[in-house]
Parts: C-alpha cells; structure tokens; sequence
C-alpha cells in the first residue's frame, strides 16, 4: 500500500507540473432551497455530500418541489433511486445548483488525483481551496486533508466528515459524534468513528435509533446530555427516548463468521441501555455511548425532522453542541407482526 501511494505522488507531481488547466470555476448558487430540517444547504455555490446520496432524497429534502429533477453530467434526469456520486445538477422552481462530493476541490464534478493537486496547490500559495478541500472535518484545508484524499483515492477504507458546531463553550477535552447502533465500540476506544452531524431515516409505524457517542481525555462527572423534540416544518413532532449504555466487562467477536473464536476484543461493552435520568461521568481517554430512540407513528408527516442535541457540564454550561436529523420516508409498517429480512444473509 505504501507503494501505492508513493506512485500516487510520483503522479501527482507529474499533473501539478503541467499546471492545473483542469480545473474549473465553483459554479454560481441558484435560488434552490432545502427544508430546514434537512442535511443539505447551497454553499459556496454548491450543495456538498460527502456519501452518495439518492436523487429522490435531495428532492424530496427541497422547500419547493415544483419542477424538481437531478440531472446527470449527460443531462439526462435521474430516477429517484438512482446515487447521486457528485457532479449532478438538482433543479428546482427554475433555479439549479451543483451536487460536489466532499474532496472534490476543483469543483470539476469529478473525484480524482487533480483534486490532490488542487489541494496542494492552494495551501503552497495559501489561496484556499473552499469547505470541499476540508475532507477531515476540522474546519481547516491542510495537509492532513491531502493525504486522507490519497489514501481515500487509492481504495483504503476513509470516510469523510463535515466540521461539527461550535458550542457556546466549547470543550476541547470532549469530543461527540454519531453512528450506526450496529456499531459496538468498547468504553476504552476514543477513536472517532462517525460524524459530528447525525441522520438516520425510518417508515412510519417504526422505532428506530441512532448512537451518539461521547468520549473525554480527562475525567469528569455531572455531564448531562439534552436531545431536543424532533421537529419538522410546520411543528409536527415525533417523541423519543435517550438511552445510556450500561457497560459491562467481556469481549466482541471481530469475525463472527469466520469461526476463529480467539479473533476477540476483550474490553467493557455497552449492554442494556436504561433510560438516562439525570447526570452521568465519564473517565479519562473513555467514552460513553447513548441511544436514541425515536417512536414514529403510522400517521407521521414524511420529510425531514431535526433536534438539538447539547452536552452540558457539572456547571450547566454548553460544552458541545449538534444536530440529529431524521427521514421519514412515506410508506407505513404493517401492524401485524412479520418478519421480512435480508439481513446478514450474504453469501460468506
């Protein structure tokens, strides 16, 4: 892998010598806007994603639907369950902006090695390479950004982040991100995982949750952690629970299906999850994962619903602060009980 990523830059000083003509102006922002409650905003002149997204999702997230269509780079209309990869065109009411993935610093609608000299190019001459050059979330287009784009354009597993909020007093010593629930991470790991925003999508008639994972370099105790009414446009609510995992020693199977039962993380795991009713503590270099789980009912208003989420200190004052976002997709569940699943039926 090493070598790889050695003849990447042998690459890229090849492009940067010949200058970067391939590169091409941000294009100008529409008028296109999305429900406040949605992930998605024009910036910079363009709508950033830093995933795939489906062409229906970001139509449906738009205020105004009139007219409304993804166009690819041949201008041929996508179908709703068609991804979004960046490059597309949304449309909407007569006004149009740009879809750009995440790391896509020239803004050409494309992801590759160009886009490594760009990034480059802007912090030698310290232009600036625009929020699409921030790949690692911490607000600043540097070098850590150009070398996490060549490892991601080389096929290791990174992901991209978006910079979280700023609280009102922002502790440097915590940090606080979401992700998947399937994700089990031990009370030892601080590694940040996930993403500073959080969005999960649900039918109606569902429970679904997310995970919200705090983790601390120094030991503290009264925290308390607040999560907002889930709300849409026009006031519509949705009620949920915020759960505290309860962790216990043991160890987690890295490879469940392939048999070896030494292959094991032996640490403190989280498991029940009881309702939070009041403050709790963390220790030094630990984390602490919460739950929420949002109770959608048959009758919910599709779209978009967004929370406050807010951790407060022993003293009340706020010391990180985000947003969950929920989808509510317009189809309801059964009430009777069924059981209709590909989950983990892959072939091994």
């Amino acid at each position: 892998m090493k070598k790889a990523i050695s003849l990447m830059l042998a690459a890229l000083f090849v492009f940067a010598a010949i200058g970067s003509a391939a590169a091409k102006s941000p294009p100008k922002a529409g008028e296109v806007k999305f429900d406040e409650n949605s992930p998605y905003r024009v910036e910079d002149g363009v709508i950033l994603i830093k995933d795939e997204v489906f062409a229906g999702e970001l139509i449906d997230s738009l205020a105004d639907k009139t007219a409304a269509a993804v166009h690819g780079a041949d201008g041929a209309a996508l179908a709703a369950t068609d991804a979004a990869k960046g490059g597309e065109t949304l449309v909407s009411g007569g006004a149009s902006a740009r879809v750009i993935h995440l790391g896509d610093a020239n803004v050409d609608g494309e992801l590759n090695s160009r886009d490594v000299v760009s990034m480059m190019l802007s912090i030698v001459n310290s232009t600036g390479a625009g929020k699409t050059a921030d790949v690692d979330g911490d607000g600043l287009a540097n070098g850590r950004d150009v070398v996490k784009l060549m490892k991601y354009l080389v096929g290791w597993d990174v992901s991209f982040r978006f910079p979280a909020s700023k609280a009102a007093d922002e502790d440097a010593s915590l940090t606080m991100y979401f992700d998947s629930p399937l994700h089990r991470v031990a009370r030892e790991d601080t590694t940040v995982h996930g993403d500073a925003q959080g969005v999960f999508r649900s039918a109606k008639n569902e429970l679904e949750d997310i995970q919200i994972i705090v983790t601390s370099t120094e030991a503290k105790e009264g925290l308390t952690l607040e999560v907002g009414a889930f709300t849409a446009a026009g006031g519509a609510t949705i009620e949920h629970e915020l759960r505290y995992g309860y962790y216990y020693e043991g160890a987690m199977l890295n490879a469940l299906r392939g048999g070896d039962w030494h292959n094991i993380t032996e640490g403190f795991w989280a498991d029940p999850y009881p309702v939070l009713a009041g403050s709790f503590q963390i220790g030094a270099n630990e984390s602490q994962t919460f739950i929420v789980k949002a109770d959608i009912p048959a009758d919910a208003k599709a779209g978009w619903y967004s929370a406050p989420v807010i951790l407060r200190d022993a003293g009340g004052r706020e010391v990180k602060r985000s947003t969950a976002r929920l989808f509510v997709w317009d189809v309801a569940l059964d009430e009777e009980t069924a059981l209709n699943t590909l989950f983990c039926t892959e072939s091994s």
